[in-house]
Order: C-alpha cells, then sequence, then structure tokens
C-alpha cells in the first residue's frame, strides 16, 4: 500500500527509506546478514521489527534515502518500498494507508507473497478490486 504521515507539530522525525525497485536486494541482503533470525522467523519482514543500518545497506549496493520531516510536511511511501521513521523528540504525526487504482498489480503479487507465508491478508483483495 502506499501511506502518507503528516506532522501535525514539535519535533522533528528522520525518515529512511530503500525504493521498491530495490525491495528483493534489501529482502536478500537482510536473510544474508542474520539467516538464523529468519529460519526461526521466516516471516520477519512483514512485522515491524526488524531493522539494518543504512551503512550496511548502502554497502551491499542498495540505496537508502534519508529526510527530516518538519511540522506541516508529509512524507509518502511508495508500494514495496520499505521505510523506517524516528521521531527526534516529543511530537504528533498521524499516518495512513491507502490505495489507488494503480496500486492493484502490487496487491495481487502481496497476495502471492502472503500465501507463500501462510499469512492472511489484511482485506479482502478480490472484493477491493471490484468495488475500485
Amino acid at each position: 500500500l502506499y501511506s502518507i504521515n503528516y506532522h501535525h507539530f514539535g519535533d522533528p522525525k528522520i525518515w529512511y527509506g530503500v525504493p521498491g525497485d530495490y525491495a528483493q536486494r534489501f529482502e536478500d541482503t537482510m536473510r544474508a546478514t542474520m539467516p538464523e533470525v529468519f529460519q526461526a522467523h521466516p516471516d520477519l519482514l512483514f512485522q515491524l521489527v526488524a531493522m539494518m543500518s543504512p551503512n550496511a545497506l548502502i554497502k551491499n549496493g542498495i540505496p537508502v534515502c534519508r529526510a527530516q520531516q518538519m511540522p506541516g510536511q508529509f512524507i509518502v511511501t511508495l508500494p514495496a518500498a520499505y521505510h523506517a521513521g524516528f521521531s527526534q523528540g516529543v511530537n504528533c504525526c498521524e499516518a495512513v494507508n491507502f490505495a489507488t487504482a494503480d496500486w492493484l498489480p502490487w496487491g495481487f503479487d502481496a497476495i502471492q507473497r502472503y500465501r507463500l507465508y501462510r499469512r492472511l491478508p489484511v482485506f479482502s483483495h478480490p472484493i477491493a478490486s471490484v468495488q475500485s
């Protein structure tokens, strides 16, 4: 899904992102770096608990984007792009995931990936496809 994050007020937030075109390379690097963790938790990348240093990713040929979000600014993330945000203090931000019609092929790919890991989708993709 796409996501949008709005910073209402407070201290800045730092974002790191890996472009969706490098998602597979990112995943392969994560698995190669921590094979024992992925053996125990094959679906680790579907959870919000795995991180790797941006420098380690760059050393493995994976581009990393960095942005500082200030109050009044939006951050938009694209499908398949890995991202993480860190508050630099107290702030108020809100986020929402959303899909547009051009997201549907990404959704079909996500269904196949979820099947591989025996995970249930968050919502009914066929129903969302018909209603769009």
